[in-house]
């Protein structure tokens, strides 16, 4: 989790002097974590998967909180969540990548609210595993 957080603080940093791809990679990875330190708790699942998807599909077994943060139903989330999900590779190794210039800065509510959710998700565990 604090992982995800550190790399969340890099989305800001990155946002502020104009770094659209830093930012977005830093945003896939930021989700990544979030999702995977939430199914190692909830499941006691150490997992590799690295899908966006996949992980999400995991976190509707115990919630369907995490999953309703995208709104895959609709279309300008699901191309959002898109983005998101092919960022490593995009980011990463497409020479020439080209990204929607607004695309950074409109995921950046979600991952945010992502780790909010999470963390309410994890603080819900807490209290009904431990009484």
């Amino acid at each position: 989790m604090e992982q995800g957080k550190d790399f969340l603080k890099g989305v800001e940093y990155y946002l502020t002097i104009g770094s659209k791809k830093a930012a977005l990679f830093s945003l896939q990875q930021a989700a990544e974590c979030f999702l995977i330190a939430i199914i190692r708790v909830v499941n006691g699942y150490t997992t590799n998967l690295h899908n966006l998807d996949t992980l999400l599909d995991v976190t509707r077994m115990f919630t369907n909180d995490i999953a309703a943060i995208f709104d895959l139903t609709d279309q300008y989330n699901l191309k959002l969540f898109t983005v998101l999900k092919h960022a490593y590779i995009n980011v990463r190794y497409k020479d020439g990548y080209e990204l929607d210039d607004d695309a950074a800065t409109a995921l950046y509510p979600y991952i945010k609210n992502l780790m909010f959710v999470v963390e309410q998700v994890y603080q819900k565990y807490l209290l009904t595993n431990t009484l």
